[in-house]
């Protein structure tokens, strides 16, 4: 069996940052879960954002519109702009 050679990050927070441009994110059961914010996403958010990444957050979940989810983030507390957001 021949299995993929995967390098090991020795510091994740570090080696991400400086290897990543850009990060997307699931909406559901990762920025939010039902209507509540998961812990720790503002923070995230805010770091990635001052290290000058860019965001996009997708959800395969069709029943709202872009500006209905825009409307869902800022209920959430997260400036999030329109264009960074795909369903």
């Amino acid at each position: 069996v021949n299995m993929a050679n995967v390098m090991k990050l020795t510091d994740p927070a570090e080696n991400l940052l400086d290897g990543v441009d850009v990060f997307i994110f699931d909406c559901d059961g990762v920025i939010w879960r039902g209507d509540s914010l998961i812990d720790g996403i503002p923070e995230t958010l805010a770091k990635l954002r001052a290290a000058g990444k860019r965001m996009f957050f997708v959800t395969n979940n069709s029943t709202k519109s872009r500006a209905g989810y825009k409307k869902k983030f800022d209920s959430l507390g997260l400036d999030i702009p329109p264009e960074e957001i795909f369903s």
